[in-house]
């Protein structure tokens, strides 16, 4: 039980003094910020404006530094009717954790590139702060359907994966990838229109040259254009979907 909102410490159980460290001398002289480890402090916060409705909130966390999965419950309460407090309460859910972060990756990732999706692009859009310097560019393989009949999907997953690497490898580290629909997104921030313009004359560039795919012994070499399409600043987030859509349409 914390103070709220000065965060001084007012009851705790013995399992707190196993699982911080202190002793009960140092718990009971001290607030939450002296307490708690550095990357529980926000979420603590945070759940503590949360609990301003009067309800009860939750929170499940991964601790790095220990590596399990933790349950944080939180209520205002009154502490022996005088005192506002937090009721704090935390529970050991290493093996749930584990699922709920299973079913976020295959929500948010591409099971085959292992890049975040279009739901986790859509997110990242939203919470831009400053999105005056921002592009986003959004380009497909045209007629990808064609190289999966003549060559198989072996050798399709097989280059995109090399498609994926190219990216990756010449990319700037001020630039995100996603897999998005049939195609790839690249969020760039703090960039010119004319750098973006200019990674796009570079990704076309690159799909004049062969990808040299291997597959079951034999190399081989494919030949496919590309659509591109670009928004830049203001526009990133009202046009996201246009521009995916607008590019599908001209294939």
């Amino acid at each position: 039980v914390l103070e709220h909102p000065g965060g001084r410490l007012l009851y705790h159980n013995q399992r707190v003094l196993k699982d911080i460290g202190y002793s009960a001398e140092q718990l009971r002289a001290g607030r939450y910020q002296e307490i708690f480890w550095p990357e529980f402090r926000p979420l603590y916060e945070k759940l503590c404006i949360d609990c301003q409705d009067g309800q009860e909130h939750r929170r499940i966390y991964y601790w790095a530094e220990r590596r399990i999965w933790e349950q944080i419950t939180a209520k205002i309460i009154t502490w022996q009717e005088k005192t506002p407090a937090v009721l704090l309460t935390i529970a050991d859910t290493t093996e749930m954790g584990a699922q709920e972060s299973i079913y976020k990756h295959l929500a948010y990732f591409d099971h085959l590139l292992g890049l975040p999706n279009g739901q986790k692009l859509e997110e990242d859009i939203n919470e831009l702060a400053n999105i005056e310097t921002m592009v986003l560019m959004y380009f497909e393989i045209e007629q990808f359907e064609d190289i999966i009949e003549l060559y198989g999907w072996d050798v399709a997953d097989e280059l995109l994966v090399q498609v994926r690497d190219w990216l990756i490898a010449s990319e700037s580290r001020r630039a995100q990838l996603y897999r998005v629909n049939d195609g790839f997104a690249i969020l760039g921030r703090c960039v010119s229109l004319y750098d973006a313009k200019d990674r796009a004359g570079e990704l076309l560039q690159r799909f004049v040259e062969p990808w040299h795919v291997p597959s079951l012994g034999r190399d081989y070499a494919i030949y496919c254009r590309v659509k591109v399409g670009i928004i830049y600043g203001k526009y990133v987030k009202n046009e996201m979907r246009n521009l995916i859509l607008r590019t599908i349409r001209t294939a």
